[in-house]
């Protein structure tokens, strides 16, 4: 599966990084805003949510009034790359965690909501972004936060080795339909036949192995 290239002057590709405060920005009210560097000044953000793949969590340390600080890092693909830095010990990072711990599949794409709590404080909800159903968790202030970064980092690197998997299996039926011959329509009608459906990227992981292992074997019975 290939990525559309836009060319001609574009940003540099550099991550978006995403804070989280209760409060006003130059008068205007939010919840969510960005740095803008290059002119030292924060821009809010007039949304409460953003869409799309969790791809990398960090911890990371950063120094605040001459003391390092931890921060989580959760990294989102979406239209741009994202980054949102928070406090590891705040209410939106742990609220997060414990709504993540319940994801079982990350290649599919998540809604992250930031809500304004008392006292400045913020929390994070999380929504299946077909479906739009919240992904609901039950709070505790004593869960064990290094265990479910693990847990959840563990998920996503499974995450990425299915997809460098299922991305190769992609190339090889590519390969294999073109020794084949088949057009796309015979390709199609192909598929239509056997699973019941008309793309390759509709079909499971199991699927898409079993549809490449059967184009092997009517790829060694073509006459050489």
């Amino acid at each position: 599966m290939t990525t559309e290239i836009k060319l001609g002057f574009c940003n540099p590709p550099e991550p978006i990084y995403l804070f989280v405060n209760q409060g006003e920005i130059d008068g205007k009210s939010c919840i969510w805003y960005f740095r803008d560097y290059q002119n030292e000044k924060n821009v809010p953000v007039d949304k409460k949510a953003l869409c799309g793949y969790i791809s990398e969590l960090r911890l990371i340390s950063k120094e605040f009034n001459r003391q390092d600080k931890i921060k989580l890092e959760i990294v989102i693909n979406a239209d741009e790359l994202y980054v949102i830095r928070t406090g590891f010990e705040t209410n939106f990072a742990k609220s997060f965690l414990l709504a993540a711990s319940l994801v079982e599949d990350f290649s599919k794409a998540l809604i992250i909501s930031a809500s304004a709590g008392d006292k400045n404080t913020v929390f994070c909800s999380l929504y299946d972004a077909e479906t739009k159903a919240k992904i609901k968790r039950e709070w505790n202030a004593i869960a064990d936060w290094y265990g479910i970064i693990g847990s959840v980092q563990g998920k996503l690197n499974n995450n990425c080795k299915l997809k460098d998997d299922r991305d190769s299996l992609m190339r090889q039926s590519d390969q294999l339909i073109a020794d084949l011959g088949w057009n796309e329509k015979e390709a199609k009608e192909n598929l239509r036949k056997a699973y019941g459906k008309t793309s390759r990227s509709h079909l499971s992981d199991e699927e898409l192995l079993n549809f490449v292992e059967e184009l092997n074997v009517s790829r060694q019975s073509l006459p050489y």
